[in-house]
């Protein structure tokens, strides 16, 4: 009950509110639940309310007033009476007030959303916008860098102190027609490049190989009266050839060196030269303690007076033609061939390539170069000798092939 009079109250408020009309002079609420009257029934309860008076009006209130009845105006003085008013025209008003207030927020809705969708279309257009890239400025050209061109494997140690004997034609005719039988006859035979030791392998060099676990000791000569000649061990004698070594020792040392021993060819070539029938490293003339340490007709003693060996070079003026020293004198040198006397006259008819001596082995090696305690000078001359004589005028040298690995 309480509850249906608070909104009774609420809507007389609001009637009195659009209409002007307090609710004493309204007839009851719009959803009554009274029945409509008729307007002879609404026009007899008005002139029955006239009759009573203002008071009456007045004193019963709005439950006097008959359902549906809406005093027009004036008081009980004026026209003579009350003007019957249905509830329909305010109903009416009431439904179009109503309308309006629906159309009103319709419109603003409709605004209000066309706005939101306004401003939801620029917040996207501007989020879809691209970003703006700053100019990106074309990389610099990429410089080549041309490639570094390898160095130079270093030249070993060994190798410092070797002539070069290159040439596509390294051809001359080898052997002596009027020397001894060894030496004949003269034949073509043609080389290919290679080098050779400048000078004899000295005790100095010799001994890093030893110190290096590759090589031995040279042990004594096998003259016991000359052991005293022999050089490794010696104070002194650093710069000498090593001598007192047999074939074994030299053609070891080379190998650790990354040489070899050089071909008889080899050895005869790098004294004579090129189309040279000279048979002297140094010329034509025979020599002398000028040119090679040797035993020569003007001396007491061996060596030039010494009894001995020489530093290696002490002899510069009978260089070869390619300037290479002491082929001849100071000590005898092995060289890589087998000795044969007769092998010469086994390859005489025809021009012979890098001979490398007789295919068939024998029990001897070749020698060349005399040494200090001889007068061959020529260098031609040939000898052999066994594979481990070990003598105090035996030394070598080594050589090795150009443009490829020596064996």
């Amino acid at each position: 009950a309480e509850r249906q009079e608070s909104v009774t109250r609420l809507y007389d408020e609001f009637l009195e509110a659009i209409s002007g009309v307090p609710p004493e002079t309204r007839g009851g609420p719009l959803y009554s639940k009274e029945p409509m009257e008729t307007d002879e029934e609404a026009l007899s309860s008005a002139e029955t309310v006239a009759a009573t008076g203002a008071s009456g009006i007045r004193g019963t209130g709005r439950t006097t007033m008959p359902s549906g009845a809406l005093l027009a105006g004036g008081n009980s003085a004026g026209d003579g009476g009350l003007r019957p008013v249905t509830r329909r025209p305010l109903f009416w008003v009431a439904a179009g007030l109503l309308a309006m207030v629906l159309v009103a927020g319709g419109l603003f809705f409709l605004t209000r959303s066309k706005k939101t969708v306004r401003e939801r279309d620029a917040v996207v257009k501007v989020a879809r916008k691209p970003p703006v890239m700053a100019s990106r400025k074309a990389p610099p050209p990429v410089k080549k860098v041309p490639p570094k061109k390898k160095k130079p494997a270093p030249i070993p140690e060994t190798y410092r102190d070797m002539v070069s004997v290159k040439g596509t034609d390294l051809c001359f005719f080898m052997g002596d027609d009027k020397g001894d039988e060894a030496e004949k006859p003269a034949h073509m035979v043609c080389l290919s490049s290679f080098a050779i030791d400048r000078t004899e392998v000295t005790v100095a060099q010799y001994g890093r190989c030893v110190q290096a676990g590759k090589c031995s000791i040279p042990a004594e000569s096998d003259d016991k009266s000359e052991q005293h000649n022999c050089n490794f061990g010696k104070k002194g004698r650093e710069t000498h050839p090593v001598n007192c070594v047999d074939w074994n020792q030299a053609n070891t040392y080379c190998h650790w060196a990354k040489k070899r021993l050089p071909t008889e060819a080899e050895w005869e070539f790098a004294a004579r030269g090129k189309n040279r029938n000279t048979l002297y490293p140094w010329g034509e003339k025979g020599g002398n303690c000028k040119v090679a340490v040797v035993w020569d007709d003007g001396s007491a003693r061996s060596g030039c007076g010494k009894g001995g060996t020489w530093p290696v070079g002490s002899r510069p003026a009978g260089a070869s033609p390619y300037k290479v020293l002491d082929l001849v004198g100071n000590v005898w040198e092995w060289v890589g061939d087998f000795y044969d006397p007769g092998y010469y006259k086994s390859v005489a008819s025809s021009m012979v390539r890098d001979p490398r001596g007789p295919a068939k082995p024998t029990a001897s090696r070749v020698l060349r170069g005399g040494a200090f305690n001889t007068n061959a000078f020529k260098a031609t001359f040939r000898a052999g000798k066994v594979e481990n004589a070990r003598m105090s005028h035996l030394g070598f040298r080594c050589a090795r092939t150009l443009g490829r690995p020596s064996p």
